[in-house]
């Protein structure tokens, strides 16, 4: 099964590990609840914002999250996934969050180009 989002992950990852503390702070600014701050900042939580998504056309078996799996939407099912929306996060935890969330795309690269 071919990958076809490789590159939009690599973008991702740098995205993720790109946002400071004072990004966070902005972009609630701008929304009303820090769980929409991800969305915002990267797109995260909706497939017709999500760069992985747009890169695979929104076919999930061609994407890093689902290689090697028929599920559908597994990008969802990880914890640093949940972390990212979670409403009783401070700004702090989402930033740890979203490096987290790079270090999970940054794995399953390395997995899949061996």
């Amino acid at each position: 099964m071919k990958t076809l989002n490789v590159e939009a992950g690599k973008l991702l990852a740098r995205k993720y590990r790109s946002i400071t503390l004072e990004d966070i702070h902005i972009a609630l600014r701008k929304v009303a609840f820090i769980e929409h701050v991800a969305p915002t900042l990267t797109g995260y939580g909706n497939k017709l914002h999500c760069k992985l998504c747009l890169a695979v056309k929104g076919y999930c078996q061609y994407c890093i999250y689902g290689y090697k799996s028929l599920d559908i939407h597994p990008c969802a099912k990880h914890k640093t996934f949940i972390a990212l929306g979670k409403r009783n996060n401070t700004p702090e935890d989402l930033l740890k969050a979203f490096k987290a969330r790079a270090n999970y795309i940054e794995r399953l690269i390395k997995k899949i180009e061996g």
